[in-house]
């Protein structure tokens, strides 16, 4: 019995499908959360800020549910303000600006609504390099909060990643 090329090319791709599924590998964002984090309460005041709604957006997209009071909640997730950092790693013979290095880091720690720690508090942090145009200084800064920007979004999926299931 023969195979025709279509019947071969979709056995071919149904054993890469079920290969990559054994291997554990996932697209990124569809890892299941801890089973404490399904009723999870964050500070109103954070959700409103930048970081707070795309973490807010993050949640809900992996079934989490973001109550409102916290005695209704499994889990309390705690977190800091995301903290931007600008360091300059180098300069040109002119002493201008040539490299710098970004980081925006956040803590944060899980716990019960009673006050027990589920996850005690750690530190998820990004970093970046930027290489400067002196000649375009506004340029620069203008990448600069690009990046800060695309930082913040991988903050959420790294702290995402330390909520998983384990």
């Amino acid at each position: 019995m023969l195979f025709t090329s279509k019947e071969v090319h979709f056995f071919i791709l149904l054993y890469l499908a079920f290969s990559l599924n054994a291997c554990g590998f996932h697209l990124r964002g569809s890892g299941t959360l801890r089973p404490e984090i399904k009723q999870v309460f964050i500070n109103e005041a954070y959700l409103k800020t930048d970081f707070g709604r795309k973490l807010n957006q993050a949640l809900l997209g992996r079934g989490a549910n973001i109550v409102e009071q916290k005695e209704a909640a499994s889990s309390v997730l705690k977190l800091s303000e995301p903290e931007n950092t600008r360091r300059l790693l180098s300069v040109n013979q002119l002493a201008q600006a040539r490299d710098y290095s970004l980081f925006s880091k956040v803590r944060f720690s899980l716990s019960t609504p009673k006050g027990e720690l589920l996850l005690k508090e750690q530190t998820v942090e990004v970093r970046r390099e930027l290489v400067a145009d002196p000649n375009n200084v506004l340029g620069t800064d203008q990448e600069a909060e690009r990046l800060f920007v695309e930082m913040e979004q991988e903050l959420v999926q790294a702290l995402l990643m330390r909520l998983r299931q384990r």
